[in-house]
């Protein structure tokens, strides 16, 4: 362990804290949130949702505190940004720059491909549940800001969110949405 990589590396992934989320900055979201407070919002729907699901939570948790490291270095990158098979390569390559400076890269790296290439019953309920709190978010900023227009985040969770659980909690979510406009 290089101690100067380690700190580079924390020094890069804390850089998450200023990256506000994509997304909701071209919808017209004003003080939107960032990619770390995104992701801690999923962590804390694995810890919450993950035993109820029937998969590994500690594994579910591992793959979500992992899921957006690579956007410390290429950004919050969008579908209106890249190809799906582009930002694929350019957080992949990522990952593996960052994965060189971190102790037990070799594991975080192997739990980044998990997650990337959907390998395991946890890898594909984390991607659902990073899609399920951005359909979350997508509810709260439409109430705050009901002059943003955010029915394709909506469209798009619904859309890629198939575990009855999570399409569930996102059923709930838009009730109260439309109750409160």
């Amino acid at each position: 362990m290089n101690p100067q990589d380690v700190v580079a590396a924390l020094a890069q992934i804390g850089r998450l804290k200023a990256i506000p989320r994509t997304g909701w900055v071209r919808a017209g979201v004003p003080d939107v949130e960032s990619v770390a407070d995104h992701s801690y919002q999923t962590v804390v729907l694995a810890l919450l949702l993950g035993d109820e699901l029937g998969v590994d939570t500690d594994r579910l948790i591992r793959l979500l505190v992992i899921h957006d490291l690579a956007e410390s270095e290429v950004g919050d990158l969008t579908p209106e940004d890249v190809t799906p098979d582009e930002k694929r390569r350019l957080e992949d390559a990522a990952m593996q720059r960052l994965c060189r400076k971190l102790p037990n890269g070799d594991k975080v790296g192997e739990l980044w491909r998990e997650y990337s290439e959907h390998r395991s019953p946890e890898a594909k309920l984390a991607k659902e549940l990073d899609t399920l709190e951005m359909g979350l978010q997508a509810g709260e900023y439409a109430r705050q800001h009901p002059q943003v227009d955010l029915s394709k985040f909506h469209a798009w969770a619904q859309a890629r969110v198939s575990h009855p659980a999570p399409i569930e909690l996102l059923e709930t979510a838009y009730r109260l949405d439309e109750r409160a406009k």
